[in-house]
């Protein structure tokens, strides 16, 4: 068998199984935030009564990843350093 996952799904699966202390019970909800290269995105989980995850996102990626952040920090350093 094989299962495909969206990235946010698969870290909600990952932070789930490696999380212990979360402890998650029928009804309990999480919020995954996964912060990657180019987007941020968010992912809501939930226990359901069969004791499986329920997913759902957000509609879109946030543009926020750490290359747009390494971006600004060196258009940042460039302004700081031509007005020195």
């Amino acid at each position: 068998t094989i299962l495909f996952l969206l990235e946010p799904e698969a870290a909600s699966v990952h932070v789930m199984k490696e999380v212990p202390q979360l402890n998650l019970t029928k009804g309990d909800k999480c919020l995954v935030v996964d912060c990657g290269g180019g987007t941020v995105d968010a992912t809501f989980v939930e226990m359901t009564s069969e004791g499986k995850l329920k997913t759902s996102r957000f509609p879109d990626a946030i543009n926020a990843g750490s290359t747009f952040i390494d971006d600004l920090f060196i258009k940042f350093i460039r302004k700081e350093m031509n007005e020195y």
